[in-house]
């Protein structure tokens, strides 16, 4: 009798975890393909459903096989390290301006403090709003304290952010919505860890570091320079903060980027670095989310995963090899890149076409990599991989080895 008992809590268990991922996975394609605005009007059907993977079910990852992981997350390899693989094959990339301004709106009369940010409070207005506001900014930084990430910073109730406040409730048994609410806000701030904007003092390192003076969009003249890095100190700030280059700049309004200067950065408090068992990458939600080795979601990334022309593929694949700092080459043989109709090698650098890391999976030439444009990830297509920004590719680095299980859809 015992034993029956057991085995109905643990089926009841997968059960509703099953629901709950299948009603997650719903909301994240509605926020996907959602048009109006405020992008807020999702819903979850009485009974969810995966109807949309109907035509190549994969079992749950709640139901997925366990995978060993290591008692400690995977050292990160110097750069430059000669033992470091390289993506060689790697079929993905299209190119966008790295210089590109961000399109976004300009902001109320907000005269942004870290006392602004720090204090909102989210009202309902502010998700109808169609420029930044300090509640939304807030909850963005919170959400990415608790290992969800809505992107590019910009203070903006956009697709991502609906994406993450979906993860952000199936990872805490919430209804699953999509929508930011009194009892999402509220758990959010429970959950706060550390104030969400602080100091920074810009330092010697900062100002003098090897900054190039533009990036061509060409691959030949890239692959003739030596570095792909940086243009700016606010490029390189704004991808070390997680911020998109503009609105840093509009968080700072005032500032002269030089030595000793003091700005406002956010605050993501300690780096959770649990390893990571089992990646799952949904084209339809253009999400990236990451489980242990119990099957327990603990993080979730905005992706590019494919595009019609040139999708990536699809079943359970495994992490082959992990370079940082990794060079790029170009073969007209998988895409054409203006008049480019032959090999080129493309240097290391954060405007490498695969930016600051390479995952290469055991299907060769693709792979989980970073990307020079962190604005333009999940909104725009790739060749064939699985695209995130350079700060993601780094901390995911960090938490897997080769082996880990990936499972495309």
């Amino acid at each position: 009798m015992q034993i029956l008992l057991v085995i109905g809590v643990v089926v009841l268990h997968f059960l509703v975890k099953t629901v709950w991922l299948s009603a997650l996975l719903t909301v994240l394609m509605q926020a996907s393909q959602a048009q109006d605005w405020p992008p807020s009007a999702l819903t979850v059907p009485a009974v969810p459903t995966a109807d949309d993977f109907a035509a190549n079910p994969e079992p749950s990852p709640a139901a997925s096989p366990k995978v060993t992981v290591p008692e400690t997350p995977l050292p990160v390899q110097p750069l430059n390290s000669p033992a470091l693989p390289s993506p060689d094959t790697a079929t993905d990339y299209m190119t966008i301006d790295p210089n590109a301004p961000t399109v976004l709106p300009e902001p109320g009369d907000y005269d942004w403090t870290k006392e602004l940010v720090n204090d909102a409070v989210w009202t309902a207005e502010d998700t109808e709003q169609k420029w930044p506001t300090p509640s939304i900014l807030r909850a963005q930084i919170l959400l990415m304290q608790n290992q969800v990430s809505p992107g590019a910073l910009d203070g903006m109730y956009g697709k991502n952010m609906l994406k993450a406040i979906s993860a952000f409730e199936y990872m805490n048994q919430l209804p699953v919505d999509g929508k930011m609410d009194q009892q999402v806000w509220d758990l959010l701030v429970q959950k706060q860890k550390t104030p969400v904007l602080v100091d920074y003092v810009i330092s010697e390192k900062d100002v003098n570091y090897p900054f190039v003076e533009s990036i061509p969009e060409d691959y030949a003249l890239q692959a003739k320079m030596k570095v792909l890095d940086y243009t700016s100190i606010t490029e390189m700030l704004g991808e070390r903060f997680k911020l998109s280059q503009r609105f840093l700049k509009k968080l700072n309004s005032q500032a002269t980027w030089f030595m000793g200067e003091t700005i406002m950065v956010p605050d993501f408090g300690p780096e959770d670095l649990r390893p990571i068992a089992r990646l799952i990458a949904i084209k339809k939600a253009s999400q990236l989310y990451a489980f242990d080795d119990k099957a327990v979601m603990i993080a979730t990334f905005p992706a590019t995963v494919g595009s019609e022309d040139t999708p990536s593929p699809t079943g359970d694949f495994t992490i082959a090899n992990i370079g940082l700092n990794p060079p790029y080459r170009y073969d007209p043989l998988n895409f054409i890149q203006g008049e480019n109709m032959s090999v080129l090698i493309l240097p290391s650098g954060a405007n490498n076409p695969v930016g600051l890391v390479w995952m290469g999976l055991s299907k060769p030439s693709y792979g989980i990599h970073g990307n020079p444009n962190p604005e333009f990830i999940s909104k725009n297509s790739s060749h064939g991989c699985v695209r995130v920004a350079n700060w993601d590719a780094l901390h995911i680095a960090k938490r897997i080895k080769k082996g880990v299980q990936v499972n495309l859809r």
